[in-house]
């Protein structure tokens, strides 16, 4: 059977980070949202329902993988940015 890659929304990908996390941190982060921000993500949330262990996973493994591009970037390194980012989501 082949396996099929979906595209998850990035407000999906939000939504499942801030479940993965737990109520603590997720309410750090709402502290830095607006309030649109906030109600988009909320009703995510409520409408995610249980997560797949491997999409969760996943979501994780990419948000790790954007933050470590992000730092890079910050210390001035664009080519490693660049190549773990393109790793991450594809060339595209």
């Amino acid at each position: 059977m082949a396996v099929v890659h979906q595209v998850i929304p990035g407000i999906r990908k939000a939504a499942i980070v801030m479940l993965l996390v737990g109520e603590e941190l997720s309410s750090e982060v709402f502290k830095h949202l607006s309030e649109e921000e906030i109600e988009e993500l909320s009703k995510e949330m409520a409408a995610l329902g249980p997560v797949p262990s491997q999409l969760g996973e996943k979501v994780l493994d990419e948000f790790h993988q954007t933050s470590v591009a992000a730092d890079y970037v910050t210390r001035g390194d664009i080519d490693y940015a660049r190549r773990v980012l393109n790793r991450t989501l594809g060339a595209d």
